[in-house]
């Protein structure tokens, strides 16, 4: 699952590995202040590293671009697109919400995450429709939590995967760094347990 942001909030991808229907934190990343072509960078870096079934992407605002590049490198039935409405926001929540309540997801004891995850409140709007809203706290505006519901929604999506669609170009989504490799800075990085 990928959450854009660029100033004000983090980017942040996060990767599940499902074990017997439990979801397993197996990498969380956190971008601030980084350029697009790095987040990027960030993104084909994961699909390379993972084998990736299907991520959950935010193509709300500045989304827009970035699904759309990794639709087409990797294909638009692994890569699901999710506009940021009221009703997909439910969908993205309840679901996650209910993972934890039943035991079936695993994150590390990182409190940054766990405020994140916290963050988030449900309220009734005036014309009583169910609102998620979350302060920004450390520079998060939620930013783990709608990463990491996102994954989780990308676990339950369960539209068959084409192959064909998936181009084989390996450096659609990488810019050089100038020097002949592959430059991919982030700010923080977990792995394993």
């Amino acid at each position: 699952g990928m959450d854009f942001g660029r100033r004000k909030n983090l980017t942040t991808i996060f990767v599940f590995e499902d074990v017997d229907g439990v979801l397993w934190l197996r990498e969380m990343v956190e971008l601030e202040m980084m350029p697009f072509s790095e987040q990027l960078l960030e993104l084909a870096r994961i699909f390379k590293t993972y084998r990736v079934v299907r991520a959950a992407m935010d193509q709300t605002g500045m989304g827009e671009m970035p699904v759309e590049l990794a639709q087409q490198a990797y294909g638009k039935s692994r890569v699901h697109g999710v506009l940021f409405t009221g009703p997909a926001k439910m969908g993205i929540a309840g679901p996650f919400k209910q993972r934890f309540e039943d035991r079936r997801i695993k994150i590390p004891p990182l409190q940054r995450l766990r405020d994140d995850l916290h963050s988030v409140t449900k309220r009734i709007g005036p014309t009583g429709i169910p609102i998620l809203s979350a302060p920004t706290i450390n520079g998060s505006h939620a930013d783990r939590f709608w990463g990491a519901g996102l994954a989780c929604l990308a676990a339950i999506v369960e539209e068959p995967i084409d192959l064909s669609s998936i181009q084989t170009t390996s450096n659609l989504l990488a810019l050089p760094n100038g020097q002949g490799g592959w430059s991919i800075p982030r700010k923080d990085k977990y792995h394993g347990y």
